[in-house]
C-alpha cells in the first residue's frame, strides 16, 4: 500500500543491453530520451561519475549558450503552493490523489508533501510510461544522508547535536503528515510475502515505524535533494510558486567549488549569463551552457548560488561541498562544554563570538589577520582552491577582534590572543576524532567507491551504499573541523609587535 518496493534499476543489464557501464548508461537515456521528446545535445554525454554517482559531461567542446538538454514540462512533477498538481496524463498517481482529496488533513498537502507523494507513484509504476522506467534511476535510500533518513543510533557520528535533533523533529513531522507512507523500501527486487513476518511483529511495525528506513522519508529525501523553481502559476489570485522534479537534468551535479558551469531557465525562471527561451520552448525546461565547457569536464550546476552554509547544505542535499561556504560558522566549544548545565550552555552560546574585550578593538590583531587572510586567499587562487572557509574563518575572528571602540591595549590584545588560542585547542581536544584521522578515513572509503564505480562490477551492496553515505557524513564533519583548523592557522604566529609596527 506504500508503494515500498524499489523500482529496478535502471542499469539493469536486461534493460539496457550489456554491462559496460558508461556507453550503455549513456545509451540507454539517450533512447528514453527520444521516446519521449527530451533534445539532448549531441556533445552531453550520460555517465557514472567516481564518487558522485550519475552525472552529465561534454563528449566535445560546448560553446557558451549552448541548450544541453530540452525536457517537456509534461514530464515533470510538478506542484504548486496550495497543492495545486501537474503530472503526466497518462499515470494514476493513487498516492497523489489520497494525499490532496477533500478528506486528507490539510497538514499533509504542502507542496513538498505532494511532490513526495507524486514520486513515490512515479517509482511504484503508478505515474505513466515514462516514469516506470526513468524511476528506476533515483538513488537508493541507504545511498542518501539527509539526516532524517540516519538512523537513531546513528545520528551521533554528524557530530552535530543541532541536525542530529531537528532530524528527530523532522521524522515526527513526517510520520504525523505522511502515515500511509511509513512501510519501509525494501530491498531491490524483494517481495514481502503476506504474513512472512509474525503478526505480533507486523502490529508493532505498525504501532511504532522505523520513519528513518519509510518510503515516505527516502521520497522527501528526493524531492529535498531535486526539486527547482519552476517560476509561478498566475490566476484569479496571487500569483503561486511552482517547484518541480524534472528528469534529465536532475542528473546534474553540485558544482564544487561555487563556479557552476550550466544553468537551467524555464517561463518564469530568469538565468543570468543565457538568454531567455523561445516562445516555442516556453513548456519546456532546459539546461544551458552559461560558460565554454571544455570536452571531458562535467557540466555542473550550483545548486544554492553560493549562499548558505555547510549546515545548511547537508540537511538539503545530504553532503556538504568541498569548499565550504563563506557564511558558515565557527563553532569554538569549551571542552566541557557538555557537563554544563543548558542555562550554562546558552550563556556560553550567547557570549562565544562576543570581542574578548567588550567595547575595544584589537587593531594589532586585525592587521595581522588582514595579512595573513591575504597570503591564504592569494594561495587559494594559485592553487584554484575554495577560499570560502578562509573568508569564514576570517570574519569570525574579525568579529571577535571588534570593529568599534578605542583600542585595546597590547596586553588586552595577548589576552585577548591567548583566550581564543585556549579556546581552539580545548575544541580540538573534545572532538572524538582527529581531523586527520577524519581525512584519512574518507580517503579510504572513497577510493573504495571509485575502484567499484569503476569496476562497473554489477550493483552495488546495501553495505557498500552505506558506505557511500558514510562519506558523505565524513565530509561534513572534516569541513568544520578544517574550519576550526584554518582559525588556528590564521593564529600562528601572531605578532603583535610586528603588527603594530
Amino acid at each position: 500500500r506504500g508503494g515500498g518496493r524499489r523500482a529496478r534499476s535502471a542499469g539493469s543489464a536486461a534493460e539496457m543491453g550489456d554491462d559496460e557501464g558508461r556507453p550503455t548508461l549513456h545509451a540507454w537515456l539517450l533512447s528514453l530520451a527520444e521516446a519521449h521528446d527530451v533534445r539532448v545535445h549531441p556533445s552531453l554525454e550520460f555517465r557514472e561519475t567516481d564518487e558522485r554517482g550519475r552525472g552529465l559531461f561534454a563528449s566535445r567542446d560546448i560553446p557558451i549558450g549552448e541548450v544541453l538538454l530540452s525536457v517537456p514540462r509534461a514530464l515533470s512533477l510538478s506542484v504548486q503552493d496550495g497543492a495545486g498538481v501537474s503530472l503526466p496524463p497518462d499515470g494514476a498517481w493513487p498516492r497523489v490523489r489520497a494525499g490532496v482529496a477533500a478528506n486528507a488533513p490539510d497538514a499533509g498537502k504542502s507542496w513538498e508533501c505532494v511532490l513526495a507523494r507524486a514520486v513515490v507513484d512515479a517509482v511504484a509504476g503508478d505515474g505513466g510510461a515514462f516514469w516506470a522506467r526513468y524511476g528506476g534511476m533515483m538513488p537508493p535510500p541507504e545511498s542518501l544522508a539527509l539526516p532524517f533518513l540516519i538512523p537513531d543510533g546513528e545520528l551521533n557520528s554528524l557530530e552535530d547535536a543541532s541536525l542530529a535533533e531537528d532530524a528527530l523533529v523532522e521524522r515526527a513531522r513526517i510520520a504525523a503528515l505522511m502515515p500511509d507512507l511509513l512501510d519501509p523500501v525494501s530491498e531491490e527486487g524483494e517481495e514481502e510475502a503476506p504474513g512472512a513476518s509474525p503478526s505480533g511483529e507486523d502490529d508493532e511495525k505498525k504501532q511504532h515505524p522505523d520513519v528513518a528506513r519509510s518510503v515516505a522519508a527516502w521520497a522527501l529525501a528526493l524531492v529535498r535533494s531535486r526539486v527547482l523553481l519552476a517560476g509561478e502559476v498566475r490566476g484569479a489570485g496571487p500569483p503561486l510558486a511552482a517547484r518541480a522534479i524534472v528528469p534529465f537534468i536532475d542528473l546534474a551535479n553540485h558544482a564544487e567549488g561555487g563556479a557552476p558551469n550550466a544553468d537551467y531557465r524555464c517561463e518564469g525562471v530568469e538565468t543570468p549569463g543565457a538568454p531567455p527561451p523561445r516562445r516555442e520552448d516556453s513548456t519546456r525546461f532546459e539546461l544551458v551552457a552559461i560558460k565554454s565547457i571544455a570536452a571531458r569536464e562535467e557540466i555542473a550546476l550550483a545548486y544554492t548560488k553560493g549562499e548558505g552554509t555547510s549546515r545548511a547544505h547537508f540537511a538539503q542535499y545530504g553532503f556538504a561541498p568541498a569548499g565550504g561556504y563563506a557564511g558558515d560558522r565557527v563553532e569554538l566549544l569549551a571542552a566541557d562544554a557538555e557537563r554544563a548545565s543548558d542555562e550554562d550552555k546558552n550563556d556560553a552560546a550567547e557570549k562565544k563570538n562576543r570581542p574578548a574585550v567588550e567595547g575595544k578593538t584589537a587593531t594589532r590583531l586585525r592587521a595581522s589577520l588582514r595579512a595573513k587572510l591575504r597570503g591564504a586567499l592569494q594561495r587559494s587562487t594559485a592553487e584554484n582552491t575554495s577560499s570560502a572557509s578562509w573568508v569564514a574563518a576570517g570574519a569570525f575572528l574579525s568579529g571577535l577582534f571588534g570593529t568599534e571602540g578605542e583600542p585595546m591595549s597590547e596586553r588586552e590584545e595577548t589576552m585577548t590572543l591567548v583566550a581564543i588560542r585556549t579556546r581552539v585547542a580545548e575544541t580540538e581536544r573534545a572532538w572524538r576524532t582527529s581531523l586527520e584521522a577524519d581525512e584519512a578515513e574518507a580517503a579510504e572509503i572513497g577510493a573504495r567507491v571509485a575502484e567499484r564505480r569503476r569496476s562497473r562490477s554489477g550493483a552495488a551492496s546495501k553495505a557498500e551504499l552505506l558506505q557511500e553515505r558514510r562519506l558523505c557524513v565524513l565530509g561534513l564533519r572534516t569541513q568544520k573541523k578544517r574550519l576550526v583548523r584554518r582559525v588556528a592557522e590564521l593564529l600562528e604566529d601572531a605578532d603583535l609587535q610586528v603588527a603594530s609596527a
